[in-house]
């Protein structure tokens, strides 16, 4: 050992260091007491990381608990539906259903937002959390069609669900959760209905504002066509005549220019404008009809009913009626305007004659007349 007052190496059992001569007896006493001093320390501080190392690892595994938990509630599941609806397909261009997202996530912040269903109920996304899904529009068909949607009410419950786990609403609660789409007559389609499928495809629900304003065009279109087929039934259903014997059809040029009477078996056509200037007149008769009449007016053809029934077509020639007129001496009553006869002329010729051409050839608008009329002539 090394003495400690002279720090000479000498033996290890020695009462009294040889070099200075101090007894050893009260230092040697006190290496042991040392040695038990420093390993009572070292216990203490082995114990006391021993212990922090497991506060640590314990935290650590806490918070990775944590996140693991914050990743789960924040993670997206997708959630489908049912979407009945006869021809709406996304796949082939149609705009996608706008869903209205409302409620609250597992975190207590709040969602209000729209999402977009495909036609194969696919599109919403939903956190951990409570929620409820409504309609608020309808989608497009590719050819124009629009909806009517239900305004119920759709319950979603998101739970605790590993990250690729998803839910199928149609499934839950005994597979009752559906929507139900039906298309809309296209005359029953509403300026607003345009205006709010036409906002909600170009917000999202289709694949491009190229794509949103060509079914908006699309949606329009089959509205208005719908309109203008509508009328155009309505009035050639206006145009149909019928008498006692016989039923015609008046020409489309005519429409809005021409009123009719029918007294018995005899259908008058007047001018609208010159309501006592007749454009023609058909007559049921028992039997054929020959020209009859004068330059003026007369009948100018007859169509066979069956039977032994006749229509005669009867017509009056307004542009000699007019020079006629001119050369009397005093104004004949009634008088006939340059005006009034232009028009009756115009109707007469379907547009193709002028006072003028009659002037020329006083029966220039007969043949006309009856290509308008004649083919349409038939017996009841």
């Amino acid at each position: 050992m090394i003495c400690p007052y002279c720090h000479h190496e000498i033996d290890d059992e020695a009462a009294f260091c040889p070099e200075c001569g101090h007894p050893l007896e009260d230092a040697t006493s006190t290496v042991p007491a040392k040695k038990s001093h420093v390993k009572a320390i070292t216990i203490v501080v082995a114990v006391v990381c021993l212990a922090a190392a497991a506060a640590w690892w314990h935290f650590d595994q806490q918070q990775k608990a944590a996140q693991i938990a914050r990743e789960r509630a924040a993670a997206l599941h997708g959630v489908k539906v049912t979407v009945s609806a006869d021809g709406w397909d996304t796949a082939a261009g149609a705009s996608k259903l706008p869903v209205k997202v409302s409620g609250t996530k597992s975190d207590g912040s709040s969602v209000d937002e729209v999402q977009y269903v495909d036609s194969t109920g696919a599109g919403i996304e939903l956190s951990q959390g409570t929620y409820e899904l409504v309609v608020v529009a309808s989608p497009i068909a590719a050819d124009g069609t629009v909806y009517t949607y239900p305004d119920n009410t759709i319950a979603c419950e998101v739970g605790d669900l590993d990250p690729d786990a998803s839910i199928d609403l149609s499934t839950e609660s005994g597979g009752t959760v559906a929507i139900a789409l039906s298309p809309v007559a296209a005359l029953d389609v509403t300026d607003e209905q345009l205006s709010d499928v036409a906002h909600y495809a170009m917000l999202g629900g289709a694949a491009s504002e190229d794509a949103a304003k060509s079914l908006q065009d699309a949606a329009t279109k089959r509205r208005d066509d719908a309109i203008a087929q509508k009328k155009a039934e309505e009035a050639k259903a206006a145009r149909h005549v019928t008498a006692q014997t016989f039923q015609l059809d008046l020409p489309a040029c005519w429409d809005g220019r021409v009123k009719v009477t029918v007294e018995g078996d005899t259908v008058t056509v007047y001018s609208k404008k010159y309501s006592d200037m007749a454009v023609c007149s058909i007559e049921g008769n028992n039997g054929p009809v020959y020209a009859v009449g004068d330059i003026g007016s007369g009948c100018i053809a007859d169509v066979e009913l069956g039977s032994g029934k006749y229509a005669e077509i009867w017509t009056t020639r307004w542009g000699w009626m007019y020079d006629y007129q001119q050369n009397l001496k005093e104004k004949p009553s009634p008088y006939y305007s340059k005006e009034s006869v232009s028009e009756l002329i115009d109707l007469q010729s379907g547009g193709r004659c002028t006072l003028a051409d009659t002037q020329a050839d006083s029966l220039c608008t007969d043949p006309i007349l009856l290509d308008l009329i004649k083919p349409s002539i038939r017996a009841l």
